[in-house]
């Protein structure tokens, strides 16, 4: 809690029910098993990191906190869990957690670790890591998902461009790839950046659609 000054005068805990780590991915939430952890929501060094960093620093280093806390007491946490406990909104932690990819840091939130979570930036992410030159096998350690799916993953990327450089309409990719239309335009915007969609195609490219 800040005083009135601005300092942090004591650590804030609380208590929160996170989802087993070991329970599988496609169980849903309700048939879960969770257990109790004890999370830091306020510390003393959280004073300093406001300053240097500003409030968003800050919310990311909360953020990071509280993931390996529950982590580390064998629970995770999802988006949403993180939205509520922060009291931010989820494309907020989807921002977050992206700009953390960004810099090489892996958030260990029950979506990245079981490859289930609901923001596309990950994904968007690890084509960006793919097309730079990093292996998939680096690209699956960064993130920390399976090497199978990001194969699978620059595989539909890569099958989706190429239809698009056909011509071929969206929905018709939508419905080759099983991909959504609104996501498949994000891979096309993510490949013109890197020259891979045709010239005449590039011009048929709207902005890219927001996550």
């Amino acid at each position: 809690m800040a005083n009135s000054d601005g300092s942090f005068s004591f650590s804030g805990k609380l208590s929160f029910w996170g989802v087993k780590k070991s329970v599988p991915s496609g169980t849903p939430l309700s048939r879960s098993q969770h257990i109790e952890v004890e999370l830091t929501l306020t510390a003393p060094e959280d004073e300093e990191i406001l300053q240097r960093h500003g409030v968003a620093g800050l919310r990311r280093h909360r953020l990071k906190r509280l993931v390996a806390e529950a982590n580390q007491a064998g629970a995770t946490l999802t988006y949403e869990d993180l939205a509520n406990i922060l009291t931010c909104s989820l494309s907020t932690i989807c921002r977050d957690i992206a700009e953390l990819h960004r810099k090489g840091e892996f958030v260990g939130t029950r979506g990245q670790i079981k490859n289930i979570g609901r923001c596309r930036v990950s994904r968007l992410e690890i084509l960006r890591l793919l097309l730079e030159g990093a292996s998939e096998h680096e690209a699956a350690a960064r993130y920390g998902w399976d090497l199978k799916n990001v194969r699978r993953l620059y595989h539909r990327f890569q099958q989706a461009v190429q239809l698009y450089n056909k011509k071929m309409p969206v929905p018709k990719i939508a419905k080759i790839t099983r991909l959504s239309p609104s996501l498949l335009m994000n891979y096309f915007n993510l490949a013109g950046q890197y020259n891979l969609i045709d010239e005449t195609a590039r011009a048929e490219l709207p902005s890219a659609v927001d996550n």
